[in-house]
């Protein structure tokens, strides 16, 4: 259900699109970017993406949105989030879809303002004629001309002053934990953590994965022997708010390890050169991506099936039972009500126009140990998040808040 003959826009329509070229007819406006975004059968999938089209909108300021999908059905639900994502953020929209009787909604929101039905036949259905239900120059000109007048009521008394606002805050709040010790169930209690040495159940990982022991290394008993590192993690999670805004909260004093090593060759997992040894010669402690000089350390340790630790579906295993087992402090973490040690602020709102300056962050994506992953569920953390990889590594846009915010998880 969805994408028809007389609704599917042909590659020649993109060629010669009616809104682009109603667009740039207008010298008074300025098209700074062309967003291009697919549809998913998955739901989660479809607000996964709409939330980057939110991203993209964050970096390129607009002071309004066209949204136009060549089906219905099915494509609507991608269609009316990315709508709500531009409605989020105060921007002025048009949506431009097939709707006639067949093709109504079958997902709505109260973000819809305008929207532009390119039912061109008389029955109000999908027909097998390709382009009766294309966007026609009449369309383009009708949603060119009633944006540019709702963007016109918005603006300011300063000629060409953006109204963009949308600039989220995020609060990370920071709790000490001085003592970490195992007992019979997992528990914050003031300074002192309280964890259980449970595993998940492996039957799901059984391919990849022989055992999973995880071990406290206090800051004074790192002269022992570790196997190779496949990761630093924070202990953080959400409490308010998507990652990059809202409220985050995080233990100070204690920091999730993943370390393995496969059971018969003893292989040390490693894409250029492994890290096994001694922990405290093995690593350099204090910098801003290992722990600090006095933490507690909670080492997950794995022992990977003969030949899994070179593969990245075991590596990723690992990855995903290590988040597992440190859910369980987080959603301790969670309800924490004690008075945080100290609050820190994000939020980017320049007084005036300064120097825009982009940050690129070439990350790992060729797979094994040398992976990345982005938009975990938790902060820092790998379950939810989708492998670089996995899009060919193409790239995204995220905000400095979500970066700060664990948005970027490594399989190093």
């Amino acid at each position: 259900m969805g994408l028809g003959p007389s609704t599917k826009m042909t590659s020649f329509f993109h060629f010669d699109c009616p809104v682009v070229k109603e667009l740039l007819q207008n010298p008074d406006v300025d098209v700074p970017g062309v967003i291009i975004t697919g549809v998913s059968e998955n739901y989660l999938e479809k607000v996964f993406t709409a939330q980057r089209v939110g991203d993209l909108l964050d970096a390129l300021k607009p002071d309004g949105v066209i949204v136009v999908t060549d089906a219905w059905g099915n494509h609507h639900v991608d269609f009316v989030r990315v709508i709500e994502e531009a409605g989020r953020r105060n921007l002025p929209s048009v949506g431009m879809s097939f709707f006639g009787l067949q093709g109504r909604l079958v997902y709505t929101s109260d973000y819809l303002e305008t929207l532009i039905d390119l039912n061109k036949g008389t029955t109000g259905y999908e027909s097998c004629v390709v382009g009766e239900n294309h966007l026609s120059s009449l369309d383009a000109h009708k949603a060119v001309s009633i944006l540019k007048n709702k963007i016109a009521k918005k603006k300011v008394a300063v000629s060409g002053l953006s109204t963009y606002s949308h600039r989220p805050e995020l609060t990370r709040k920071y709790f000490s934990i001085k003592t970490v010790l195992f007992g019979e169930e997992t528990r914050i209690d003031q300074e002192k953590l309280i964890m259980t040495q449970e595993v998940p159940d492996l039957s799901t990982y059984r391919k990849w994965i022989e055992k999973v022991d995880v071990s406290l290394i206090p800051p004074n008993q790192r002269d022992q022997l570790v196997h190779s590192n496949l990761d630093f993690f924070p202990i953080a999670c959400k409490v308010a708010g998507a990652l990059g805004e809202g409220i985050t909260h995080v233990l100070q004093g204690v920091t999730a390890m993943i370390t393995g090593v496969e059971q018969n060759s003893h292989f040390e997992p490693a894409n250029i050169g492994s890290s096994e040894g001694i922990l405290a010669e093995q690593v350099v402690f204090g910098t801003a991506g290992t722990p600090g000089e006095n933490d507690t350390i909670i080492q997950i340790n794995f022992l990977f099936k003969e030949g899994q630790g070179r593969t990245k579906e075991g590596i990723r295993a690992a990855h995903k039972i290590a988040d597992l087992i440190i859910n369980k402090v987080r959603l301790e973490l969670k309800e924490n009500d004690t008075e945080p040690i100290r609050i820190e602020k994000y939020v980017c709102k320049p007084e005036k126009a300064v120097q825009r300056i982009v940050l690129i962050k070439i990350v790992s994506g060729l797979g094994n140990m040398y992976e990345t992953a982005v938009f975990p569920n938790q902060p820092g953390g790998y379950i939810g998040s989708y492998s670089t990889m996995d899009f060919m590594n193409m790239p995204v846009v995220v905000s400095v808040n979500q970066i700060v915010d664990g948005v970027i998880h490594s399989l190093l």
